[in-house]
């Protein structure tokens, strides 16, 4: 089990020893612990310190929480970013994780015994520790200033957060996936250095404008000013042909090195 945030009293302390290293034994005087798997919480009447319990086994990565609360939804860290989830997944979570548990009460060990009203109260203390401020924006470091951040202090829009781990497009160095790079994008391929040059895309530009390289030059120009997650050319690309005529390849391979959560598709009447 790993190591809790909250106690609650040296009753809880004393029982857990006892339950931890003779599990599956219930010491005397316990005769209500009937059931329970070895797992010992704070008593229901204290969700704050239950909840930090919940945390510390199932939502940490390298003292950083993986479960966030913001704007009014459930947050959860999939490794390469973000993504919100529905209230009943976390409200599965704490029931799992609360379904055989026991808790101290005075002398005595009790089965913790989830129900509707114990979980609401869960997960209220839940929402409150795993707060983020409306006012963060994604991509952004949070918490801001807790140690260390990859490449000194860049901004979070300077990383692209691939399959295997995050490039600053600065330098090229690669870091680590880390749950404090709060984004919800990421690409759905590994970045691979040393990657041979992509032959059948170039080719397929040369087809499209076999006489142009200075098109061809743009296009890519473009896709690098993209990428790199600047915006303060403040460009628009325009694909202008006939049907059939590439535009479609052309905006799948963006949306693929972009990833889908960074694109949309405005009619010209919503622009």
């Amino acid at each position: 089990m790993a190591d809790l945030v909250g106690l609650s009293g040296t009753a809880y302390d004393e029982a857990k020893a006892r339950i931890e290293a003779e599990p599956g034994e219930v010491p005397a005087g316990e005769a209500e612990h009937d059931e329970g798997s070895g797992v010992v919480l704070p008593a229901p009447q204290d969700p704050m310190a239950v909840a930090r319990e919940v945390i510390a086994a199932t939502c940490m990565k390298n003292a950083v929480l993986t479960l966030r609360r913001w704007r009014g939804g459930w947050w959860c860290w999939q490794r390469s970013h973000w993504a919100e989830v529905e209230e009943r997944e976390v409200q599965r979570t704490v029931y799992e994780f609360t379904e055989h548990a026991v808790f101290v009460e005075g002398t005595k060990v009790k089965p913790w015994r989830p129900n509707r009203y114990k979980i609401a109260d869960l997960l209220a203390a839940l929402g409150s520790i795993a707060h983020v401020p409306e006012t963060v924006q994604m991509p952004s470091w949070y918490p801001a200033g807790n140690g260390a951040l990859p490449a000194g202090n860049s901004s979070a829009g300077e990383f692209v957060s691939c399959k295997n781990g995050l490039l600053h497009v600065g330098d090229r160095k690669f870091h680590e996936h880390t749950p404090r790079l709060f984004n919800a994008v990421s690409v759905p391929f590994d970045y691979a250095p040393g990657a041979d040059a992509p032959e059948r895309w170039l080719r397929f530009l040369d087809e499209l404008w076999p006489n142009d390289p200075a098109v061809i030059a743009a296009l890519q120009e473009f896709f690098g000013y993209v990428i790199s997650g600047r915006t303060d050319l403040h460009k628009i690309l325009l694909l202008i042909g006939p049907t059939r005529a590439g535009k479609g390849v052309i905006a799948r391979i963006f949306t693929a090195l972009v990833g889908k959560g960074n694109c949309a598709g405005p009619t010209l009447a919503s622009l």
